[in-house]
């Protein structure tokens, strides 16, 4: 689990790094499968009289599978999200367009 959860970790900072872009087609320049994965955060449920937390609680979170594609052109690169049809379909070096959502 703990290799899931940071390979997810590792997605979101490709992505934050890649940056917002307006990219609507390009050349397929990598691809990126994420598994689905759960994850528990224990927060405070209970607080004494100082403010100190007495009873902590499990939270549950289910981050679902997901499939990218990076998509470069010129000196400008972005993450799309796909459907796994599409991330199978596609092969590195394919010239790809975005689809008006």
């Amino acid at each position: 689990m703990m290799k899931a959860r940071m390979k997810a970790l590792a997605a979101v900072a490709l992505l934050l790094l890649a940056g917002c872009s307006s990219l609507t087609s390009g050349y397929v320049i990598g691809k990126q499968h994420t598994d689905a994965y759960d994850w528990m955060d224990m927060q405070c449920f209970s607080y004494n009289d100082k403010g100190m937390c007495t009873m902590r609680v499990p939270i549950w979170h289910h981050v679902p599978e997901s499939w990218e594609i990076c998509v470069k052109l010129d000196d400008t690169q972005d993450w799309w999200s796909v459907d796994e049809p599409t991330f199978h379909r596609t092969k590195v070096g394919d010239w790809v367009e975005r689809n008006p959502s």
